[in-house]
């Protein structure tokens, strides 16, 4: 694995509507940098319910994104502390995968329709495949296949990568 030292912004917000905080994260996650935005609710003093807003950036993106928060929040001010990621070995596979005897759609080679798989290692064993959700959510739409059978889609892309 990898350790990167990374820092969380993190601002409580009890005066925004779920829409405007919802806006605040697409915002601040659209932005160049940001690792991860997440919310978790929270009870301010009074019993008042608010949301917590986390961005997660690397060092040199620290500035930009506190002035980020507060541009996109109603917060007066938010707490930065420094953390430690640790992280598997990551590498991106592209398989090709078509769906049973459907035609093939565009965007479909001869050998089938690219589904790129995330791949985890630990000491050069193998602990995860995850086929990305937007590429098979792609492949399901061009053959008219049902959200609900997206996840066969999945399956699909993850036999093919061990076939591999």
């Amino acid at each position: 694995w990898k350790v990167d030292t990374l820092f969380v912004i993190e601002a409580n917000l009890d005066d925004m509507t779920g829409e405007a905080v919802a806006h605040a994260c697409s915002a601040l996650l659209a932005s160049p940098g940001a690792l991860d935005v997440w919310c978790t609710p929270c009870l301010m003093k009074k019993g008042r319910p608010a949301q917590t807003l986390n961005c997660l950036v690397k060092p040199q993106d620290r500035g930009r994104f506190l002035e980020l928060v507060f541009v996109h929040t109603s917060s007066l001010g938010a707490r930065v502390r420094a953390v430690d990621r640790v992280s598997l070995q990551r590498a991106t596979v592209e398989v090709g995968l078509s769906l049973g005897g459907a035609p093939r759609a565009e965007g479909e080679s001869q050998e089938g329709f690219k589904v790129r798989c995330k791949v985890a290692t630990l000491d050069g064993q193998t602990l995860n495949v995850k086929p990305e959700f937007e590429d098979c959510a792609k492949l399901a739409a061009l053959h008219t296949v049902e959200m609900t059978s997206l996840e066969a889609v999945q399956r699909a892309a993850l036999e093919a990568y061990q076939k591999l």
